[in-house]
């Protein structure tokens, strides 16, 4: 069932619909959308006083137990993913014969309704990629394929930040492959090559699929199309889209990168991982720039990178674009500097505090003069604190 179905059509509410109460709290509302497997309602929970949006499965699908379980499967999926970019599930039962999920209702649009206004700005559509590859990693983490990433599942909140919706054909990678053999679930425009040819959803395949929809995004049309499913899905399989820079001259050449990568035909050419991509993704630097260096940065001799004041000593930063990332690991080299980094800071407060505590003044015992660096006179440090630089050396050096 489309995101975009727990958005539109709410404007009154009908006299017949709001006298019935389902599971003793959730009274409800017009109906929002309807999809292949349920009508959706909006719904005021009468309990915590908030509205909500309550997904029934259709009654004749409720009677096939194999598609009963898929309707569970969708709420035990979704509830276990408690993400900001994810449409958070409240609760599920069955009400009459009829099994039902109770999500968030959200106020806002879905990236399909903006699509139809025209191309997205190129770092509104970095934006949207790197928060819905935030929802993709803990969905991943878990052993949970989406399997249907599109425009109209991608929900906008009222702050206009996106949130992945509708699980409801997920499957759990570490168990058994619940859909029918060869079934071909979601929307072809948006499937990956292998898919088509009836192989299982994959990590790989959700990050092929976020790559059209960035694609469609930028150039304001599908790398895909034809007359009916079958003519697409032919495309996607046998054809090559029309390149991003052909379409969107100015966009991030970085930018263009990825989605072309995302949407390599062979799986084994995608990025491993949606923390890859995600990297990928990232603008290389949106902080305040000093001098060449980004404002409060630390450059160290031989890095590529950058060692901020917040990593060494684990302070949290105002992050630079609204997607919520999981932390990454960093190389072991790093983590050696770091802690090097952490313990110069140590050893100056301790040099510090030594040198205030020492009554009248008298300086704490010094070790060996140490050179700082080539054509730098030696000079003669605390033992802490030398100790520490030449840990730091060392960690840079190695």
């Amino acid at each position: 069932m489309d995101g975009h179905l727990l958005l539109h059509g709410f404007r009154t509410m009908s006299t017949q619909a709001a006298s019935r109460l389902v599971a003793g709290r959730y009274r409800l509302g017009p109906v929002i959308g309807r999809g292949a497997m349920g009508v959706v309602y909006r719904a005021h929970d009468e309990r915590l006083a908030r509205d909500v949006a309550v997904k029934f499965l259709r009654k004749d699908l409720a009677a096939h137990e194999s598609v009963r379980d898929r309707f569970e499967r969708e709420a035990m999926a979704a509830a276990r993913l408690l993400h900001p970019n994810v449409v958070t599930v409240f609760d599920s039962g069955e009400e009459n014969g009829e099994p039902h999920i109770v999500m968030e209702c959200l106020p806002g649009r879905t990236l399909a309704d903006e699509l139809r206004e025209g191309p997205q700005a190129v770092e509104r559509t970095r934006v949207m990629a790197l928060e819905v590859l935030s929802a993709l990693s803990a969905a991943h983490a878990l052993g949970i394929v989406h399997r249907d990433i599109k425009p109209a599942n991608l929900l906008l909140t009222e702050h206009g930040t996106f949130k992945v919706g509708d699980f409801g054909i997920a499957k759990s990678v570490d168990g058994l492959d619940q859909t029918e053999t060869g079934a071909i679930l979601g929307t072809a425009a948006y499937l990956a090559p292998e898919r088509i040819e009836g192989q299982a959803a994959t990590f790989r395949s959700d990050l092929y699929s976020l790559g059209v929809v960035m694609y469609e995004a930028l150039t304001g049309a599908k790398p895909f199309v034809g007359d009916n499913p079958a003519a697409i899905a032919y495309a996607v399989h046998d054809s090559d889209p029309i390149p991003v820079r052909d379409l969107r001259p100015d966009a991030d050449p970085d930018l263009v990168a990825a989605v072309e990568r995302a949407m390599a035909r062979n799986p084994d050419e995608r990025f491993d991982s949606a923390d890859a991509m995600a990297e990928a993704l990232e603008p290389a630097s949106t902080s305040a720039m000093l001098g060449g260096v980004p404002n409060g940065d630390v450059l160290l001799e031989g890095e590529t990178g950058v060692l901020t004041p917040t990593d060494v000593m684990g302070v949290g930063s105002t992050p630079t674009t609204t997607a919520v990332r999981p932390a990454r690991r960093r190389k072991d080299k790093r983590l050696l500097i770091a802690l090097a980094a952490v313990a110069l800071v140590a050893a100056i407060a301790f040099g510090v505090s030594q040198r205030d505590d020492t009554p009248g003044g008298t300086p704490p015992a010094t070790a060996p003069s140490t050179t700082v660096a080539p054509g730098v006179p030696a000079t003669t440090l605390p033992a802490p604190l030398a100790t520490a630089l030449d840990r730091l050396e060392q960690a840079i050096q190695s």
